[in-house]
């Protein structure tokens, strides 16, 4: 069998365990009629940064957490990778943080939107692999200030195209999750079976960034100058909803055959537990009767999005710290992701990707 790699424990940060950084935020609270939200989303409350609050500060607090719950001093680390797709220059942020927690070896920033928790832990791994230590993946996310919280008009008006006025408004939060990729015979959570992302043609450019001139803020007050934001331009979002589904079930059949290609999957193992990229809560059906259509009979298609929303990069490894005991030893997972265009949101392109991964008989406390 070929040398494979692992997860440790999935550590992510809330407003409760990081009240200095997070503030939750009800439909209630929102800037404009929420009603409609938990019906068509499943979002019943987001996470938002804190003002003062950067990409950074997310990201180096939860490593810090992780580091302390699963006992590792991150001197001994292989290297860092930290993705997010918020404005900024991703890789000087993750060489920042690792300057300042003493973490060695390579250090990268991965921007693949949604995709990038796939996308980093492909290149984790392979990093993990090379060095034989083990290496940080964290992902941090403040998308709330890539949305115009306008309220959105009526219909769908060229106006609100422009302004990308409250189109990605209702399910949009932040967030920071983190994990270890850890190589060799190190006592892991999870063995990784096989992980990838790859870009994805969009002629619709269903994704995008606008430009909009003074954006609202979430509490109501508006941005200076012009600030990139989040758009699914006309009906947009409704053919996401559909695509989505799709691509991220083709994500897990890939995965699935490269898993067995690879000798690390053997046929008679079942797929039972899916963690897709945390969306929207209303793709969940769909994805569980297209699995069924690929005989996937027993999965479990969990649906983490109530209080976290969708979280980009964070959305997978944010929904796997909450149910991560509720998988059971040798039950295998498949994380599916599929997202905007890399790097950046780039026109004409999404990404799909997928993590598969095996749960381990690793005893308690370990």
């Amino acid at each position: 069998t070929m040398k494979t790699a692992g997860f440790s424990r999935f550590v992510a940060l809330n407003e409760q365990s990081a009240p200095h950084l997070f503030r939750k935020v009800l439909n209630e609270d929102l800037p404009f009629d929420s009603s409609g939200i938990v019906e068509k989303t499943h979002v019943r409350s987001r996470l938002i940064a804190h003002e003062d609050a950067s990409v950074e500060d997310l990201a180096r607090n939860v490593i810090i957490v992780l580091s302390d719950r699963v006992r590792f001093n991150l001197a001994d680390a292989g290297g860092l990778v930290l993705a997010s797709c918020s404005p900024g220059d991703i890789q000087r942020t993750a060489e920042s943080i690792a300057h300042k927690l003493g973490i060695g070896g390579e250090i990268r920033g991965v921007d693949v939107a949604c995709s990038g928790f796939t996308a980093g832990t492909e290149l984790a791994r392979d990093i993990s692999l090379s060095s034989d230590k083990s290496v940080v993946l964290a992902t941090s996310e403040i998308t709330s200030r890539m949305i115009n919280w306008e309220k959105p008009s009526g219909s769908v008006f060229l106006t609100d195209d422009a302004r990308a006025r409250g189109k990605a408004a209702k399910i949009f939060g932040d967030g920071t999750a983190a994990v270890l990729v850890k190589s060799g015979s190190q006592s892991r959570d999870f063995d990784i079976l096989d992980a990838f992302a790859v870009d994805m043609e969009d002629p619709d450019n269903l994704l995008t960034l606008s430009p909009v001139d003074g954006a609202m803020n979430i509490d109501g007050s508006f941005r200076e100058g012009k600030s990139p934001c989040i758009n699914m331009v006309g009906r947009a979002g409704a053919k996401l909803m559909k695509l989505a589904p799709a691509a991220m079930t083709d994500a897990i059949r890939m995965s699935m055959q490269r898993a067995l290609r690879y000798g690390t999957l053997a046929p008679s193992e079942a797929l039972r537990h899916v963690v897709h990229h945390q969306a929207n809560g209303g793709m969940v059906r769909d994805m569980e009767d297209r699995l069924k259509t690929m005989h996937h009979k027993d999965v479990c298609v969990w649906d983490a999005i109530a209080d976290q929303g969708n979280i980009s990069a964070a959305s997978i490894p944010a929904a796997l710290s909450h149910i991560q005991d509720r998988i059971l030893p040798r039950e295998i997972i498949a994380m599916p992701s599929v997202g905007a265009g890399s790097p950046s949101f780039r026109d004409g392109w999404l990404t799909k990707g997928c993590v598969l991964a095996r749960k381990t008989e690793t005893r308690m406390g370990q």
